[in-house]
């Protein structure tokens, strides 16, 4: 009997090593990751909120494929996710999904940065044909240029579908012009095509392809090195989204004058400011904390394009909060000791470093507060400093009293001593 158990137990393992790989079930989804090769420890933490995860961290440990990506199938009721490698190791920023696709998410670099995720639409989308298909229209969306501005006011710069998941855009751009911008798809942020940078404002190179990251907040940068024609290339059909900036020089008609206004800041001495300003037409200036001011007189004060409407004064560390200066016009901005500072339209009464002119201390001091009375001194001990004044050549009043009281006492005690003897 045992043997025949013994049998059954192994044609059934068998059985179960031929069926082929089953489908999530109802109610789950796949998470597909691609991971960096040093990764050896992977695990998918998933969650709802702060007091409702699958598991513990650092969560479950996936299923290594014969493909070298890794699976697990979640409940899609937990529809935030992050892919790591371990407890205390690499691991991929906060994820979310829309709780009924597949999900597929692309690891690059040991930190575990996320470039590429697409909530909603699975694996089959992550390149080739069926990305390509996915995508209606692609536009860049961000400042510094003309019309390039975020949504919704981007249809003029859509880009033009030109092969099978490739899109491509022109602009001509001045030298030194710097612009900000990220890849929106589908004419909508929440569509599942949001392609931004792998870091805050990271500045791409010509001529090489830069990945993206999917769902990103940061932007992408570029600046011209000469007066030029740039074509935006973005290449869906890889396993990662790609854009690369292809710089041809260009001869332009010269660029607009553009208006300046000044910007005058008196601050606390010692501090050298910076200004970062910006308007409708993007920043003023390439990247944080701006420019340095430049010391004239007792202002500082620089110069800015005349269709900035805020600004920020600060020192590389310390800063205003936004300000809305004026726009088209000259502005005064006067920044005390916490860093408050206030804006004027004319040149306000203060000295700059925060003392108020016409209010300078006067050359005569005002009425200053009486000097107090000196308290009456405990008067000093009578039998030393204070005793009467003596008469010149004459007798010493004082002392004669207490000669006498002296004498007296002597003579009280003789007399008491008599009277005993007698009695004894």
């Amino acid at each position: 009997m045992k043997r025949i158990l013994a049998f059954i137990c192994v044609m059934a393992c068998l059985l179960g090593l031929s069926l082929p790989a089953m489908a999530a079930p109802e109610g789950m989804i796949t998470v597909t990751a691609e991971v960096p090769a040093d990764w050896t420890n992977v695990h998918l933490y998933a969650w709802v909120d702060d007091t409702n995860s699958l598991v513990t961290w650092p969560g479950t440990p996936m299923v290594k494929g014969d493909d070298g990506r890794y699976t697990l199938e979640i409940p899609m009721e937990y529809p935030n996710i992050i892919v790591n490698n371990g407890e205390g190791a690499a691991q991929t920023q906060d994820m979310s999904f829309d709780g009924v696709s597949d999900v597929w998410v692309i690891v690059s670099g040991g930190s575990g940065e996320v470039v590429y995720y697409d909530p909603g639409v699975g694996a089959g989308s992550q390149g080739g044909g069926s990305e390509a298909g996915e995508l209606t229209s692609v536009a860049l969306v961000g400042e510094g240029i003309g019309d390039l501005k975020w949504e919704p006011e981007n249809a003029d710069l859509e880009m033009t579908k030109d092969g099978e998941g490739i899109w491509t855009k022109d602009l001509t751009l001045y030298k030194g012009t710097t612009i900000k911008f990220k890849l929106c798809g589908n004419d909508s942020w929440d569509s599942g095509y949001n392609f931004g940078a792998s870091a805050p404002d990271m500045a791409l190179t010509a001529g090489t392809a830069a990945e993206l990251v999917n769902g990103s907040s940061d932007n992408l940068t570029y600046t011209a090195s000469q007066d030029c024609t740039l074509t935006f290339t973005l290449d869906m059909n890889g396993d990662v989204p790609s854009l690369t900036v292809t710089e041809t020089a260009a001869t332009l008609e010269p660029a607009p004058e553009v208006e300046k206004v000044k910007v005058y800041v008196s601050l606390p001495e010692g501090i050298t400011p910076n200004l970062w300003a910006w308007g409708d037409n993007g920043d003023a200036f390439p990247s944080w904390p701006g420019q340095a001011m430049t010391k004239d007189g007792d202002w500082w004060v620089i110069e800015i394009p005349n269709n900035c409407h805020s600004a920020i004064v600060n020192d590389g560390t310390t800063q205003t909060t936004d300000l809305s200066i004026n726009l088209g016009a000259d502005s005064w901005i006067v920044v005390d000791a916490s860093w408050t500072a206030t804006v004027s339209a004319t040149e306000p009464s203060v000295t700059p470093g925060g003392n108020e002119q016409g209010n300078e201390q006067p050359t005569t001091k005002p009425t200053e507060k009486p000097e107090p009375t000196q308290p009456t001194e405990k008067p000093e001990d009578t039998t030393t400093e204070d005793k009467p004044a003596e008469n010149e050549g004459g007798v010493d009043v004082f002392m004669i009293i207490t000669i006498v009281m002296a004498v007296l006492a002597v003579g009280a005690v003789v007399v008491t001593v008599v009277i005993l003897k007698k009695k004894g």
